[in-house]
């Protein structure tokens, strides 16, 4: 309920050290308001009343046309921050991050259909995670806090001293140097590339099954995932999502960090 106009109220009451009304009461109160408000009234002097008014508060919750747009925008690019703070019954505040109820590419018109895949969330526990980047690459399939199956990959492909993969050199060189070094760095790519389609394949059945795909992968090297022969990732998938926070080297111990950060509920405390 805490995207309703009667929690936001109660909210602003307890801010105020006023009593809180229960829904039937505030209802009443809107209803009151609805049926007076397209009747003409002469026009009188306002009473002076230092109490915070139920029927003047709760009118601020119908906003104008105007007012209705502005909140929607606002709302919206709420929806894009990396994280989704929300208050239970005991109005406590808690936080998630945003991107494991859902991805970028669905996100949910209005707050009824936010909550909808809110709860849907609580039943979907079955997550793989992949990373990849400078040569090294780790995922895992995750079924709650049991990992189901792991494996890490690890070649030679970032030129020394320089910190960057030979691909993405020779991509923004527009040439292949043919030296030594660069052929062995450019064999192993490929050779990675292959490894990583090649171990999705066998996992082909988790993630087939899983709820939720979380991937960091640098933009020029996407095709290890979403490319091969038999491409088991669509990018259009609304399973996949990107790791929304900064990660450091793919490793087994990383990949299990990612998910116990994605997994955990912060706690900030009541209002």
């Amino acid at each position: 309920h805490f995207k309703l106009d009667w929690h936001r109220y109660n909210v602003k009451q307890k801010l105020m050290d006023k009593d809180t009304v229960t829904e039937q009461e505030f209802e009443q109160t809107i209803s009151e308001l609805s049926s007076i408000s397209g009747s003409d009234t002469s026009e009188s002097e306002p009473e002076e009343d230092d109490e915070f008014s139920l029927k003047s508060s709760a009118h601020s919750f119908q906003p104008s046309v105007e007012e209705s747009i502005q909140s929607s925008q606002v709302q919206r690019k709420e929806r894009q921050l990396p994280k989704v703070y929300l208050i239970n019954e005991n109005n406590t505040v808690f936080s998630l991050f945003r991107t494991v109820f859902y991805s970028s590419k669905c996100l949910p018109e209005d707050d009824e259909e936010f909550v909808t895949k809110t709860l849907k969330c609580l039943h979907e526990n079955v997550w793989v995670v992949l990373m990849t980047a400078g040569g090294h690459f780790a995922g895992a399939v995750f079924e709650g806090e049991t990992v189901v199956a792991h494996k890490t990959f690890h070649r030679y492909t970032v030129r020394a001293k320089r910190g960057t993969a030979q691909g993405l050199r020779d991509s923004h060189q527009g040439s292949q140097p043919k030296s030594a070094g660069a052929t062995l760095r450019r064999y192993n790519e490929a050779a990675l590339i292959q490894e990583v389609q090649e171990l999705l394949t066998t996992w082909s059945d988790h993630l087939l099954k899983c709820h939720k795909i979380f991937i960091r992968v640098p933009t020029y090297n996407q095709q290890m995932f979403f490319g091969g022969k038999q491409t088991l990732l669509c990018k259009s998938d609304p399973r996949i999502r990107t790791i929304p926070f900064a990660t450091r080297r793919p490793t087994y111990k990383e990949v299990k960090r990612v998910h116990e950060q994605l997994t955990r509920i912060h706690i900030l405390g009541n209002i």
